[in-house]
């Protein structure tokens, strides 16, 4: 069953119940009116005529008259079920069918009443010193009731009648009204299918109708609005990494097939010409070294951007980033085939932080091996750290052949080359390596730089370690 229909279904035995609550507090309250507009009055003259009759014997025409004032009627009979006396309008249906409660009431002699045709009629039996049982009965129609402000009728078809109409009125109105409620009601959810229906994958910019943002179907379109808006980042996202590694799976064939290329072509040399000519073997064997030592590089500095992408933890201490940066200044120091001169300049205090050290050191590495790669013999790189409020930073200066201004938005970039000049050595991932700690970190990484005067690059790290860990 449809939600609509059990609306329907719950307004309309609601209307039910409360219309049955008021039928039943209207018979409450006619009972009520009945006992104070006819029996009640009935019954004490039919107490003050048996009064009368216990101590006078019987009715004189004067009290007659006086009890039977409005529209109560006094009958006044024998032990016979004789009439002795009785008052002018008694309805004639009263003597025809009033013989079950004389009955009663010889037998028990005790008071007892009846509803005869309308009437209400109540006996009350007279014994006096041993004289013969008489029994005084008093009546009124109910059709007084007619004749009060209420305007009631108590007779059973009237009282059908009554709850009959108010079920008509009241209960074909409520499944109606509630059928056009709840469907007015819903026709928002059903907006919302159809909307929901038309979302594609292909398409996630479009958005759910909100009506209303003060009622609960406001809120649920908004919700999904919401959640449409996230999927739309997060597809437009997993598109651009799926490009991202479209490019990089495209460059990295690309870079490992100039070396493949070479160390085929040597080892073909070497075949047809080594063996006879060991200039040509030492030649070949030292090209294949290098081609693979080349490759070895490569695919390790891939296999260290792809561990980065999987997201694998960092394992995080505090260090004073002093002894870092000193670690790698060394390394770089005694590197061969060095002629430059790196100058390192420490702080004077501490400059403690929670970072990965092995790799803290090295995306600095990567900077300076970059900065010497790049700076000509007899020049300078210069290495700093300092505080920069809640972040430390780790800057590598250097007097080399610059960048220009278009290329340092791309630099990053996994596979990128500035030129020929600075393509000379390198596989184009280091500075992406580097990125890639930094950002891991919650840091960032950024270059400046003039053509012919040199470069800045300064790796901010947060002191407190990645958010995440914070």
């Amino acid at each position: 069953m449809s939600i609509r229909w059990r609306l329907t279904l719950f307004h309309a035995l609601t209307m039910l119940l409360i219309a049955a609550l008021l039928t039943a507090v209207l018979i409450a309250i006619l009972f009520v009116v009945m006992h104070l507009l006819v029996e009640r009055p009935v019954r004490e003259r039919a107490d003050d005529a048996a009064a009368i009759v216990q101590t006078t014997g019987t009715l004189t025409a004067r009290d007659l008259a006086a009890l039977s004032e409005g529209d109560t009627f006094i009958i006044l009979r024998d032990e016979q079920r004789g009439v002795l006396l009785q008052s002018e309008d008694v309805p004639p249906i009263v003597f025809e069918q009033d013989r079950l409660l004389l009955e009663r009431v010889f037998e028990s002699g005790f008071p007892s009443s009846d509803e005869i045709d309308g009437n209400y009629v109540y006996a009350v039996p007279v014994q006096r010193d041993g004289e013969p049982l008489l029994v005084v009965q008093a009546g009124q129609p109910y059709t007084v009731i007619d004749q009060g402000p209420l305007r009631l009728r108590i007779a059973p078809p009237g009282l059908a009648g009554l709850v009959a109409s108010a079920a008509v009125v009241t209960i074909l109105p409520a499944i109606v009204g509630s059928f056009l409620v709840a469907r007015r009601a819903l026709a928002p959810v059903n907006a919302i299918v159809r909307s929901v229906q038309e979302i594609s994958e292909e398409d996630l910019s479009q958005r759910l109708p909100v009506r209303s943002r003060r009622d609960e179907l406001g809120h649920l379109a908004l919700t999904f609005n919401e959640l449409l808006a996230r999927l739309e980042v997060a597809f437009a996202e997993r598109e651009e990494t799926l490009a991202s590694q479209r490019r990089f799976v495209a460059d990295a064939g690309h870079e490992l097939r100039t070396p493949l290329a070479s160390i085929l072509g040597y080892t073909r040399l070497l075949r047809d010409w080594g063996l006879t000519d060991p200039e040509v073997a030492t030649e070949s064997l030292e090209a294949i070294e290098r081609e693979a030592t080349r490759m070895s590089e490569l695919v390790e500095e891939m296999l260290v951007l792809a561990r980065g992408d999987e997201g694998l933890p960092l394992e995080l201490e505090k260090v004073d980033l002093r002894e870092v940066a000193s670690d790698a200044v060394e390394a770089a120091r005694i590197a061969p085939g060095t002629g430059v001169k790196i100058v390192y300049e420490p702080p004077l205090a501490a400059i403690d932080a929670c970072v990965d050290v092995d790799r803290v050191r090295q995306a600095l590495g990567i900077l300076l091996d970059n900065a010497i790669k790049y700076t000509p013999d007899g020049g300078m790189v210069i290495v700093r750290v300092q505080h920069a409020g809640e972040q430390a930073e780790l800057e590598v200066t250097d007097t080399g052949i610059g960048i220009p201004q278009a290329h340092l938005p791309f630099i990053f970039e996994r596979f990128y080359r500035v030129d020929s000049a600075r393509s000379r050595a390198g596989s184009g991932l280091g500075l992406s390596i580097a990125r890639q700690i930094a950002e891991l970190h919650g840091g960032s990484i950024t270059v400046t730089s003039q053509p012919g005067r040199g470069s800045t690059f300064t790796l901010r790290l947060p002191r407190s370690g990645p958010p995440a860990a914070s």
